[in-house]
């Protein structure tokens, strides 16, 4: 982390209150020539980037952050979602030490203070009294557990899914005659927290995406290096990412536009994997970050007549590259990394335990333990206690591994037991949605009906493809 960058504390009320949209619509207005015009010369070059995200990661690396490009990139967009009528929420996952709260906060640095409210801890109903405003900003938990108890979750859930709190309390006048008050909290808000925990209250888990850090050895290497790199290189001033550019660039963007159409949002739909009920929350934070996405570089996007902001396919494109992996983990339609590692390797000493004990009796001498031990697949593995701790109970908690072991107190004795499945992208790339778009403009333009109803049915076609 930037030991130059300031610290996060919490601000102001954003300025700006309006919502997105996310329909078809027909041809483009030409590009709003004002808006390259009116950029500040300070985020000028930033605002138009094609690539921003990329820049972004660029600059995070080298604040001190290795090895975190996908979780960056997605808390970046999920901040700037909060000038949304639906802010896209985050959870960042992962054990002690795994550096998930020193990245965020990083990460956390190239906004303003006025982008995010930052928690160490709340009360249950801190959410209903506290005075200050946080309609359009970013709450951000430094530990999941600051959501302790039933009504805790349950005002932070409502606030998530509704955009507001309203509640209504009993008070003691003057008279001493009671009274109702409905004290009204305003959102919209979105929510970034870090967590130890392997899964937060489940139905807070469906209101936002989760994210791991990386627990790997070679990441523990690569920030190893980092932190040798800084050490050395301190007093040649290392630490040169202007995050002012990038507060200028989010101050820019407050006060411009941020009701964006998405003309392909239709065509996504038909493509979108329908086979649990929670990716109709999930398809909605897909279309929140590709306006997210639209809205970061609304410098280089059109206009329509209504002077919405035009989402372009490449939008889609970077949002679906940082989320596919997310929306199959969360489907069982694919596994992590480090999760599948894990199986895979209590799979590989079983099958030598198996070989090992027929080679014994063929010699006729005593069998050898055949427990499979978190400590046994640490060692396998090269990675700490802890560590293989959460990568165990991720897999018993999927179904891929269990514990034989009966007697509580003692080691676990892991086996596998449902088959992984095989890892494959449940979201439509990015040319398949362009495709079926283009096709379907050719026969409207046309008046081809034969034409349109065979591209519906390539539609039902391409739905099927990719549902799991």
């Amino acid at each position: 982390m930037n030991p130059k960058a300031p610290s996060l504390l919490p601000g102001n009320r954003a300025t700006v209150q309006p919502a997105a949209e996310a329909e078809p619509a027909p041809t483009p207005a030409s590009q709003n020539s004002e808006t390259t015009n009116e950029l500040p010369e300070q985020c000028k070059d930033l605002a138009l980037e094609p690539r921003i995200l990329d820049r972004f990661a660029e600059d995070l690396e080298g604040s001190g952050v290795v090895g975190e490009e996908q979780m960056g990139k997605l808390l970046y967009l999920a901040v700037n979602s909060r000038f949304l009528h639906r802010p896209v929420s985050v959870a960042v996952k992962g054990t002690s030490s795994s550096g998930k709260s020193t990245a965020a906060d990083a990460i956390l640095t190239f906004f303003p203070t006025t982008a995010c409210k930052f928690l160490s801890s709340m009360s249950p109903k801190a959410l209903i009294y506290d005075p200050e405003p946080i309609s359009h900003r970013m709450l951000v938990l430094a530990e999941g557990a600051a959501l302790h108890g039933a009504e805790a979750s349950y005002l932070m859930r409502t606030l998530l899914s509704e955009g507001r709190i309203v509640h209504c309390v009993t008070e003691k006048g003057a008279n001493g005659k009671h009274k109702g008050r409905t004290i009204t909290r305003e959102g919209p808000t979105g929510l970034i927290l870090t967590t130890t925990q392997i899964q937060i209250d489940s139905e807070t888990e469906t209101r936002l995406f989760s994210i791991s850090s990386n627990d790997t050895p070679k990441q523990t290497r690569d920030v190893l290096l980092e932190l040798a790199r800084n050490q050395r290189e301190f007093d040649l001033e290392k630490w040169h990412v202007d995050l002012e550019k990038w507060h200028a660039l989010h101050h820019w963007i407050a006060n411009g536009k941020h009701r964006v159409q998405i003309p392909y949002a239709e065509f996504l739909a038909e493509l979108f994997p329908t086979n649990a009920t929670r990716l109709r929350r999930d398809f909605g934070r897909l279309l929140g970050l590709i306006c997210s996405h639209a809205i970061l570089h609304q410098a280089t996007r059109e206009r329509d007549e209504e002077d919405r902001i035009i989402a372009i396919i490449d939008d889609y494109s970077v949002v679906r590259d940082l989320c596919d992996d997310l929306i199959a983990e969360s489907l069982e339609a694919s596994v992590a990394p480090a999760v599948r590692e894990t199986v895979d390797a209590v799979r590989k000493l079983t099958s030598e335990y198996s070989l090992k004990r027929s080679e014994l009796r063929r010699d006729g001498m005593a069998e050898m333990p055949v427990a499979i031990t978190q400590k046994v697949l640490a060692a396998e593995l090269g990675i700490d206690k802890g560590t293989i701790s959460r990568r165990v109970g991720q897999a018993i908690g999927a179904g891929y591994l269990i514990n034989r072991q009966e007697r509580s107190g003692r080691p676990m004795n892991l086996e596998i037991d449902e088959p992984m499945p095989s890892d494959g992208p449940v979201l439509p790339t990015a040319v398949d949605v362009q495709r079926i778009m283009d096709s379907c403009t050719v026969a409207q333009l046309r008046g081809d009906k034969g034409q349109t109803q065979s591209n519906s049915e390539e539609t039902q076609e391409n739905s099927a493809r990719f549902e799991v």
